[in-house]
């Protein structure tokens, strides 16, 4: 079975196209609950971690409901409902590998710190860390935070930093690397185009040296849309 791709609802028709090849499209989109920049963000709403899914408690019941209808995985709530600052728009964006938990301690939603299993907690400065992180298999990463980059490599991990002033995200300034992509299996998907980035050779090169193919949804910039996630059916 394929899996559910949750998306930020705005991404173009022609990426959405893209997406239905490898798995069943749910646009997401909620109003008047966050900035309207990051409001349609899945990274901000949603945290999986094994086979469950937590999910903030004022996500729309409408999208609980989809995502029971398709995937067999235990959707469990979290504490906090996400808000427009950064302590209540970061608790669940945070990086869930096999190992670790990559997050700030003093932002994580305690559900899931709860269900972090044997996970070793690994603190980082940058609350928005799924934003700005793209953890790959192998203990490899990606990341547009030199903080993030900084206690990665002190615990000597493999990372690639991307300069994030070539990624769009508008009302800010510019967007994050990990919010700009999302991973299925052996294939990292990209909103928008790396031939965009000046880095793009370096970025390419990585990803296929971990084990990665590259494929872009649509041309045109990189653009943060909240990452795109993959939620097997089990």
């Amino acid at each position: 079975m394929k899996p559910l791709i949750i998306h930020d609802a705005r991404i173009p028709e022609n990426a959405v196209a893209s997406l239905k090849n490898y798995g069943e499209s749910l646009p997401f989109m909620t109003d008047g609950v966050t900035c309207e920049a990051i409001a349609g963000h899945p990274d901000i709403f949603f945290c999986p971690i094994d086979n469950k899914l937590i999910v903030a408690p004022n996500v729309p019941e409408s999208y609980i409901c989809k995502i029971s209808d398709i995937c067999s995985c235990e959707i469990i709530k979290g504490a906090t409902p996400v808000g427009c600052k950064k302590e209540d728009s970061t608790c669940y964006n945070a990086v869930v590998t096999d190992e670790w938990i990559i997050h700030h301690a003093s932002y994580c939603d305690p559900v899931i710190l709860r269900h972090k299993g044997d996970r070793e907690f690994l603190q980082v400065p940058q609350p928005y860390t799924r934003c700005s992180l793209l953890p790959l298999k192998n203990r490899r990463f990606v990341t547009s935070d030199h903080g993030i980059e900084k206690v990665l490599h002190k615990k000597g991990l493999s990372c690639l930093y991307v300069d994030p002033r070539h990624i769009l995200l508008p009302g800010f300034p510019y967007g994050f690397f990990g919010g700009c992509a999302g991973i299925y299996r052996d294939k990292v998907f990209f909103s928008g185009s790396l031939q965009s980035h000046p880095q793009k050779d370096h970025i390419v090169e990585y990803l296929n040296v971990s084990g990665y193919d590259v494929i872009e949804l649509h041309a045109g910039h990189l653009f943060d849309v909240g990452t795109i996630f993959f939620i097997e059916p089990y």
